[in-house]
């Protein structure tokens, strides 16, 4: 078994199929951005592996609970989430094909593995596990299970008629499950209407930018001025009218207060409120990127974050503080409080004198500050710029 952060990744990737088809030049300027991750995509890959086993085992995800996968612990609400996953997939009907790395014969650079196919002629079922609860994904309309739904036609329809295509998105942690069924030639004529001239456009407009929701995860995001132009446009437009103009000098905006905006603005911000917080987001991790790469951003350095203090011995700190006459109601809840939940308790002088040298500390994640916080600048290091010149 192949581990999933091991796997080569499409350059017509089907999971972002939704951003490339409608953005030409996402397609050309994400490859000059640093592959990244997160412990969100980090623990969604472990519940990935913990579903593949146990399907191909033929066990409940219970089995595996404690277990070690992609570097995290199954815990038990991993466990809970993915067996809610493995029941759909025991209860689809058919023969089963794994994680099955499926291409499309005649598009060069276009495959993807898909979590589950079931060959159940005349129908192939194409299913989606997405272990995460941010987004709430729908399967209708969707353009990366549609294109699994495509590739897995090619890939078993040399053994096998097929009618329809049920491709389905499992949420177990949002406890949701979407479907779309379509017949072969519906999804034959998406491709030949929808796909293959988004694939075209790519060479012909190569230049096209387009904004959007799909820009939501694009790692061009933060330097894409179409995004840019979007979302200053829909930040003056909530301001016209009656309310007090946006000021001219923004080193330290006074923005106007919510009594002073006509109900239109307060639902047009309202609306656009998500884009804007993400493209915000996605400017701060480029810069802070840019930071840690050894590059200068006047204004901005990069700081040691918060510390977190863990027990270095849970077991002699437990016995110490039994020691002190504390009663358990206040040392366990119903295990040993943390450390900043027993210094909360007792007080930070008694934790000093009692406590600390059980304390180990971890160091802080490095974090994106202006440069009048009185934290020290980190030293980092001094590859490629990430900014144009």
């Amino acid at each position: 078994m192949i581990e999933h952060g091991q796997r080569a990744h499409s350059r017509l990737s089907p999971s972002s199929a939704h951003r490339w088809m409608k953005c030409p030049r996402s397609f050309w300027w994400e490859p000059d951005f640093p592959d990244s991750t997160s412990p969100h995509a980090e623990e969604g890959t472990a519940a990935h592996e913990l579903s593949e086993k146990a399907l191909a085992e033929g066990k409940d995800a219970r089995s595996y609970e404690g277990q070690t996968f992609n570097g995290y612990k199954a815990s038990e609400e991993m466990v809970t989430a993915t067996q809610l996953y493995i029941d759909a997939i025991n209860g689809t009907p058919g023969e089963h094909y794994l994680e099955e790395r499926l291409e499309h014969p005649n598009i060069a650079g276009m495959f993807g593995t898909a979590d589950d196919v079931a060959d159940d002629a005349p129908t192939l079922y194409v299913s989606d596990l997405k272990y995460g609860k941010g987004v709430q994904v729908e399967a209708p309309g969707n353009a990366q299970l549609r294109i699994y739904g495509l590739m897995a036609l090619h890939r078993f329809g040399v053994l096998n008629d097929y009618e329809t295509v049920v491709t389905r998105i499992h949420q177990p942690r949002l406890n949701h499950t979407s479907g779309e069924e379509l017949t072969v030639d519906e999804l034959e004529t998406w491709e030949q209407q929808n796909l293959i001239p988004a694939i075209n456009r790519l060479d012909d407009e190569p230049e096209t930018m387009v904004a959007g929701d799909h820009c939501r995860w694009c790692k061009a995001a933060a330097v894409c001025p179409e995004l840019a132009r979007v979302n200053m446009a829909a930040a003056e437009g909530m301001f016209e009218d009656d309310a007090p103009a946006l000021p001219t000098d923004i080193t330290e905006p006074e923005l106007p207060s919510p009594e002073s905006l006509t109900r239109d603005q307060i639902v047009a911000i309202l609306g656009h409120r998500k884009q804007i917080e993400n493209w915000l987001r996605a400017i701060e991790t480029h810069v802070s990127d840019a930071l840690q790469a050894g590059e200068e951003v006047p204004g901005y350095k990069m700081v040691a974050g918060r510390t977190q203090r863990k027990w270095e011995d849970e077991g002699q700190a437990l016995e110490a503080a039994r020691s002190a006459a504390w009663d358990d109601e206040i040392l366990t809840t119903p295990r040993l409080k943390t450390p900043a939940q027993l210094e909360k308790a007792i007080g930070k002088e008694r934790f000093r004198e009692l406590m600390e040298n059980h304390v180990s500390r971890a160091p802080g994640k490095p974090t994106l500050a202006p440069e009048s916080d009185k934290r020290p600048a980190l030293e980092l290091r001094n590859p490629e710029s990430l900014f144009d010149d």
